[in-house]
């Protein structure tokens, strides 16, 4: 267990390649991963590269396994109607965590029954609708859809409980399968 000292970086760690230029653009690199920080790529839309397989890492995008009808998810998330239903969620539970009763902290808030449960079960109501092709057509339905914009399905957690739940949720989850 002598190398998990934090002297044993770079050379001395037991993964050390001896490579510390990065294969992409050709600067040195500071870590033992394959390439430099800067040419990893973006990861903030969840759809990056398009669903291409990146050489470094595997299938992204919409070509990845774990990917979910992204975009249509991402824009019901983003939209106004839901930045509406989380404000009410919070002015009903008067910004204070519903676990703790913790006030002025950062909050969030909850679907009790989760948000991609909701999400399959209105794909499996509008199947004759392609997530892919008849993506407006989807939207303008989901604006409608009332579990969505239920109030009774959200209650306001800080961080830290929210965490817990989520936690939980992928605890029962791993169990179940």
């Amino acid at each position: 267990m002598e190398w998990l000292h934090k002297k044993n970086i770079d050379k001395f760690h037991p993964n050390w390649s001896g490579k510390t230029i990065c294969p992409e653009c050709g600067k040195n690199k500071k870590h033992e991963s394959k390439v430099c920080y800067r040419c990893k790529p973006l990861t903030n839309s969840g759809s990056f590269l398009k669903g291409k397989k990146h050489k470094y890492y595997g299938l992204l995008g919409t070509a990845h396994y774990n990917y979910k009808n992204g975009e249509l998810v991402k824009w019901i998330r983003d939209s106004e109607e839901y930045v509406l239903w989380r404000k009410s969620v919070f002015e009903r539970d008067r910004f204070i965590c519903q676990e703790c009763n913790i006030k002025h902290s950062y909050i969030e808030a909850h679907h009790i029954q989760s948000f991609i449960s909701i999400f399959n079960k209105f794909l499996q109501e509008y199947n004759q609708f392609s997530p892919l092709e008849d993506k407006d057509i989807l939207r303008r339905i989901a604006m409608n859809h009332k579990p969505f914009w239920d109030i009774d399905n959200g209650k306001t957690l800080c961080k830290k409980c929210h965490n817990k739940y989520k936690q939980e949720r992928n605890t029962y989850a791993c169990n179940s399968l």
